[in-house]
């Protein structure tokens, strides 16, 4: 609604089991709009992985995070998708109608099909990664790790 301008929306949710449908007329919450809007622009130009909703998973209101795609990076020691989104040399580029993302590596601004395919010189931000970084070595761009739960270590960028 903030970003469209408007200042009343229509909520409209049909329930599965009987097919009920349930209507509410909704007024813009600019503090709520504000700071979710904030909280988009942490994310996108953060470096880190946000905050977890739940670190134990036997919490009581962690049964959410049952349902989230990602559940296996968060709380299964899995790697997230390689993508421009999840490399180390990826920039946001903020600018109106002009933002979008550039590759420091390759020096150049990214399409949307950039982003999602990644290249062969793709490199975690380490916050991504399952494990703890250990040590990196700039002329190769070799990043090496010691994974999580005894798997070992790993090297993003080993040839």
């Amino acid at each position: 609604m903030r970003h469209c301008g408007y200042s009343r929306a229509l909520y409209v949710a049909v329930n599965k089991n009987d097919d009920s449908v349930y209507c509410e007329r909704l007024e813009l919450n600019q503090k709520y709009a504000d700071g979710m809007t904030g909280r988009a622009r942490e994310i996108i130009s953060g470096n880190t992985a946000p905050v977890k909703l739940h670190e134990d998973l036997a919490e009581k209101g962690a049964y959410v995070c049952g349902w989230c795609p990602a559940k296996g990076v968060c709380h299964e020691d899995g790697f997230a998708r390689r993508n421009c989104r999840t490399c180390i040399s990826a920039t946001p580029t903020a600018g109106g109608e002009d933002s979008g993302w550039r590759c420091d590596h390759h020096g150049k601004a990214l399409s949307i099909e950039e982003q999602r395919a990644g290249c062969k010189d793709h490199r975690y931000l380490p916050d991504l990664v399952p494990g703890r970084q250990v040590d990196a070595d700039p002329e190769r761009r070799a990043i090496t790790y010691v994974l999580r739960g005894g798997k070992g270590e790993w090297i993003d960028g080993q040839a």
